[in-house]
C-alpha cells in the first residue's frame, strides 16, 4: 500500500468531518503545523499518531487497507478477464476450489 494513499485518506476524512488541524494536534500533543506537515508527507506519520487519529475520527484502521485491496482486486480481475478462455477457466476453477470449506481446514 502506498503511504501517500493513507495520508490523503486521513486528510480527506478529517476535512469531511470538519476537524481542525489544531484539534488533531491537541490530541497528538503536537502543533497544527506539524499535523499539516504529516498530512503533506513532509514529516513521518508515526503508528501511534495514525491510531490516535483513527480513534479520534472514529474510523477503523482496516478501512484504509480495505479500499486499496479492493482496487487491486478489481485491477487483477480485469487482467484475468483478458486471458484466453482456457486460462480464464483454469484460474476461476482454482479460485472456486480454494474457496471451498474443506480446502480451508
Amino acid at each position: 500500500m502506498q503511504y501517500e494513499f493513507v495520508l490523503k485518506k486521513l486528510h480527506d476524512e478529517r476535512v469531511r468531518q470538519k476537524v481542525s488541524l489544531r484539534k488533531v494536534g491537541r490530541v497528538l500533543g503536537i502543533t497544527a503545523q506539524q499535523v499539516s506537515a504529516i498530512e503533506k508527507g513532509r514529516s513521518p506519520l508515526k503508528m501511534e499518531y495514525f491510531l490516535l487519529i483513527c480513534q479520534m475520527l472514529k474510523i477503523h484502521p482496516y478501512t484504509f487497507f480495505q479500499e486499496k485491496y479492493k482496487e487491486e482486486c478489481i485491477a487483477l480481475a480485469e487482467k484475468i478477464e483478458r486471458l484466453p478462455k482456457r486460462d480464464y477457466w483454469m484460474i476461476s476453477t482454482l479460485v472456486r476450489l480454494m474457496a471451498t470449506p474443506e480446502n480451508n481446514a
